[in-house]
């Protein structure tokens, strides 16, 4: 918490939640990025006229960009799907062989081998069928991916939203001090006569793992504490600065 305003009569301290706006930014981009490149329809189409005539396309359509491969039907020498293997469970990719080599029908393997060797399946059958006149196999992976970056972009934007700037008006003219906090989604005002303040400190506590942490309040002579600062790191140096700001404001004795 900062000082932005200092007079002999009124003292004006602010916090902005910085790191939590860049912390919640990081999210939304996150999600936006995982929705935008993996998020695609993969579709493979061919149309024979004879055996070694006809064309394939091979499209990889997304919300930024689509990819599109032409290539002769003679080029599309089959499929399989190949598995990965990991500590956490296999997972598993089309691979589609054009001209002797391995390309991968989607940018990234998943779960759930059944769908995939259905397609590896009409992939294979078409290419061993000279009579088979078209071919048209697709996975969809948006119902998949936009679900998982959407959560990261929610997370992200609540965090942004509900992430407060707090203001204290400490006006000695009035007699009152003010506590504002607002975010996007509205704002709060808590109103004090200064003659309320029983006491402003810094207050130690210990962490589950033995690590000290503080946290800075104005105590009220009705034994209700409000919290100076919200954000930011669980050091003494900022809050304690923050406290002696008010106590030298209200010559409150040490």
């Amino acid at each position: 918490m900062k000082v932005v305003k200092q007079t002999p009569t009124i003292l004006i301290l602010r916090e902005v939640p910085i790191f939590l706006w860049l912390f919640g930014s990081v999210f939304v981009l996150v999600g936006l990025c995982v929705i935008s490149i993996v998020g695609n329809v993969t579709s493979l189409t061919c149309n024979r006229i004879e055996p070694a005539q006809g064309n394939c396309q091979f499209v990889k359509s997304g919300i930024l960009k689509s990819q599109v491969m032409t290539m002769p039907v003679k080029a599309l020498q089959g499929a399989k799907v190949d598995t990965i293997r990991s500590d956490d469970g296999n997972t598993y990719q089309v691979v589609i062989v054009i001209n002797n080599t391995d390309v991968s029908f989607t940018s990234y393997s998943s779960s759930g081998v059944a769908n995939k060797q259905a397609i590896v399946s009409d992939i294979n059958n078409f290419v061993e069928t000279p009579s088979e006149r078209s071919l048209i196999v697709k996975q969809d992976d948006r119902w998949l991916i936009i679900p998982f970056g959407g959560l990261f972009v929610l997370a992200g934007s609540i965090i942004v939203a509900t992430s407060n700037i707090v203001d204290v008006v400490i006006d000695k003219n009035l007699g009152n001090f003010t506590l504002k906090k607002k975010n996007l989604l509205g704002k709060k005002v808590a109103h004090h006569q200064i003659r309320e303040i029983a006491n402003v400190q810094v207050e130690e506590s210990t962490t589950s793992s033995g690590s000290p942490t503080y946290e800075a309040y104005i105590c009220l002579v009705s034994g209700d504490r409000l919290v100076l600062m919200f954000y930011g790191e669980s050091g003494r140096f900022n809050k304690q600065k923050t406290v002696d700001s008010i106590r030298k404001f209200l010559n409150l004795a040490n």
